[in-house]
């Protein structure tokens, strides 16, 4: 806590131990033993303590500084509503203090963007079906995205094209026909 290095921690007195004791000592105007005594450790857990405090204090600030910038780019991005914000948002702060509320909103935003989809799609082939004709199939096939009825489009349009190559014949045999 101090800022001494031991050379790490193993639980005993050896040589990095000895060297922040003896370099304590040095900084703290006592004699440099490298050994403790009872004044030696309470001052140490004095400036413990008191060290111990200034760091919370200053991870305290850090945490409140972390929690208005959560609260400043939420009221900059996500309280927006739009899913470009929401996700903004979501990108900078995952586990932010409004990600739950972001996430809940994000997800609305989809559930409501699928079904407005699968309305246009079904209006879309709603209109096809009513047309029955070649190009209205055509037209639905051509949308982008992927339809929830392109097989069945796919295969009124295949019966339609045959009814109009088997018409084709019949007419050109009538006309033959007509000309004997």
């Amino acid at each position: 806590v101090l800022g001494f290095d031991t050379r790490g921690i193993d639980g005993i007195f050896g040589p990095g131990t000895r060297g922040a004791i003896k370099t304590w000592q040095g900084q703290n105007n006592t004699a440099q033993t490298g050994y403790l005594t009872a004044d030696t450790i309470g001052r140490i857990n004095d400036q413990a303590a008191r060290r111990a405090a200034e760091l919370e204090l200053q991870a305290e600030q850090r945490r409140a500084a972390n929690r208005a910038a959560d609260r400043t780019d939420w009221e900059r991005t996500g309280a927006t509503g739009t899913a470009a914000g929401l996700r903004e948002y979501l990108e900078k702060h995952p586990d932010g203090q409004f990600a739950p509320q972001a996430i809940a909103a994000l997800q609305q935003i989809q559930a409501q963007t699928r079904n407005t989809a699968q309305a246009e799609d079904r209006a879309s082939w709603d209109r096809a079906r009513q047309a029955d004709n070649a190009a209205a199939y055509k037209a639905y096939l051509d949308r982008p995205g992927d339809g929830a009825f392109e097989a069945e489009a796919q295969a009124r349009l295949a019966d339609l094209t045959a009814q109009n190559g088997r018409q084709a014949e019949q007419a050109a045999a009538a006309a033959t026909e007509r000309q004997l």
